[in-house]
């Protein structure tokens, strides 16, 4: 019971009853049911399906999609994980490819102050003198 109310299943919204491994997979191929009334009446405003592994949140009215995406947007927006160019690569210091957290808005905000159109023209004579080099 105790693991049962610390699952991270009992936080998605309602859905239909998967099948193993391929989920709901062959609800998702058949448009017309997820567009029906009987399905948005069963599931109300949000739905959860499983695409063979894959999560899938649905959402049955727009009101429930702007509240989601727009208001809440920090808590559900992130990258993609990327091992290889996160960690190996560059040891998680890319820009490109950290989670959306406060390293990476304070990462950010210097990156944006290093390249103001003010600074830009500091590295000027630097640049100069590195092109000289080669």
């Amino acid at each position: 019971i105790v693991s049962y109310s610390r699952s991270p299943w009992r936080k998605l919204p309602p859905g239909p009853r998967r099948m193993p491994i391929i989920g709901n997979t062959l609800q998702l191929l058949d448009k017309s049911w997820l567009r029906s009334d009987d399905c948005k009446e069963r599931f109300k405003e949000v739905m959860y399906l499983d695409a063979a592994g894959k999560p899938v949140i649905v959402f049955n009215s727009f009101n429930s999609a702007f509240d989601v995406l727009e208001r809440r947007a920090n808590n559900y927006s992130d990258r993609p994980r990327f091992i290889m160019a996160q960690d190996v690569l560059s040891k998680g210091l890319l820009l490109a490819f950290m989670n959306y957290d406060g390293h990476f808005r304070r990462l950010n905000r210097v990156a944006q102050a290093a390249l103001t159109k003010t600074a830009v023209r500091d590295y000027h004579p630097i640049l100069t003198k590195e092109t000289t080099i080669l």
